[in-house]
């Protein structure tokens, strides 16, 4: 495949999660998308030959990484993953073509550049392509997004997921108390059907006056 002849060009469009803590855009068309996994099947074989342990190797699933949660972010956000309501809005959304100019090698072990970018080992550029035709400052993309960039959104789902805990805490409430109502109606309506003692069972009782003025009246 000539990549300098016939560039590949990639359509990129929905969303979609990794553990849903990776964000990414989907890499779509037939045609561009088996170009692309023919060079990482290349680059597979070449990295077999050079017996390079891959045990760990992921099945290749091209994409466009929007957002990636770090173990150290989480801790710091208290943001534990992606939640999909939070970019439902968007999941069909297309995010355009871009050209494929170079492919690198990079290593996600050795600590980034200055930019925050990738450690490249390696980069082959395809065609007459210059580094210098595109803005090489990654620190928008690639950099870890600061917490203060983000708090105010942060708060706003905090306040979300409280609101959603108090409204959790009424239901409850509610449901507890209306079901102690009915086991007290249920209890007084057996209080109320259980039934009258029966004239054998009552007994006459005399009262004590009377029976002592009988008695003095006996005597005279």
């Amino acid at each position: 495949d000539d990549l300098e002849a016939t560039p590949l060009v990639l359509q990129f469009q929905g969303l979609d999660h990794f553990k849903k803590e990776v964000l990414y855009v989907k890499a779509i068309g037939e045609e561009s998308v088996s170009r692309l996994k023919a060079i990482a099947q290349l680059c597979q074989e070449e990295f077999d030959k050079a017996k390079l342990d891959l045990s760990s190797n992921k099945a290749f699933a091209p994409h466009l990484t929007l957002v990636k949660l770090s173990k150290q972010s989480r801790r710091k956000n208290g943001i534990k993953k992606i939640e999909e309501e939070w970019y439902s809005a968007f999941k069909d959304e297309s995010f355009g073509m871009q050209k494929v100019n170079s492919l690198q090698l990079l290593s996600m072990s050795k600590p980034k550049d200055e930019r925050g970018y990738y450690y490249c080992s390696l980069e082959h550029m395809f065609g007459d392509f210059s580094r210098d035709q595109e803005n090489g400052d990654h620190s928008e993309c690639c950099a870890p997004v600061k917490a203060r960039a983000s708090s105010h959104k942060i708060e706003q789902k905090l306040l979300k997921i409280d609101a959603a805990k108090e409204e959790v805490k009424r239901t409850i409430s509610t449901l507890t108390n209306a079901k102690l109502q009915e086991l007290s109606e249920a209890k007084q309506e057996l209080s109320e059907e259980k039934p009258e003692p029966s004239e054998d069972e009552s007994t006459t009782e005399v009262p004590e006056e009377a029976s002592m003025g009988e008695n003095v009246e006996r005597k005279e």
